[in-house]
């Protein structure tokens, strides 16, 4: 009978990193659209505004409340500190109020959605960049099973953030 081993734990670490990478891919967009909004007629401001709202509020909320929920917690409990992600969650809440603020923002006020906008996109990147540099490592010493576990349950609760069940909505 063959046993299968279990993936390392620092490849598992390697498959947050390679997340991350794709969630930068749409947060450098954020960054473009701020340099490309001046030249952008009202309209088009208020696609990509509201397509940006839609990927902050979709897939990378989506990220953040398994961050939340499961890697935070996990690392917690590892750090044997209830705080030591503390600012980590302040990134998201700042990362949720900057996509209330373009939500509700005035598509002709394009100094302020610029501001909205390399705001969010400075907080996110610095977020991911910390969790690269400073967490990732500590899982990467982790057991392979623990580290895929916690890796399983990011991945539920970002299904159960994309598809909401009946009493959830």
């Amino acid at each position: 009978m063959t046993t299968i081993e279990p993936i390392p734990a620092d490849a598992q670490a390697s498959a947050l990193r390679l997340e991350h990478e794709r969630l930068i891919d749409h947060v450098e967009e954020i960054r473009i659209a701020a340099l490309e909004l001046p030249v952008l007629a009202p309209e088009e401001r208020r696609l990509l505004i509201d397509r940006i709202v839609a990927f902050l509020s979709g897939p990378f909320d989506a990220y953040a409340e398994s961050e939340a929920r499961a890697l935070y917690p996990y690392l917690n409990r590892m750090l044997h500190d209830p705080h030591a992600t503390e600012g980590m969650q302040y990134d998201l809440d700042a990362v949720r109020g900057f996509t209330g603020r373009l939500r509700e923002a005035d598509i002709r006020n394009t100094t302020g959605l610029q501001e909205l906008l390399y705001g969010v996109h400075a907080i996110i990147s610095v977020h991911l960049r910390k969790e690269d540099d400073l967490y990732l490592p500590l899982l990467a010493r982790e057991r392979p099973e623990q580290v895929e576990h916690l890796l399983r349950a990011m991945r539920e609760i970002r299904f159960e953030h994309d598809h909401p069940t009946r009493r959830d909505l």
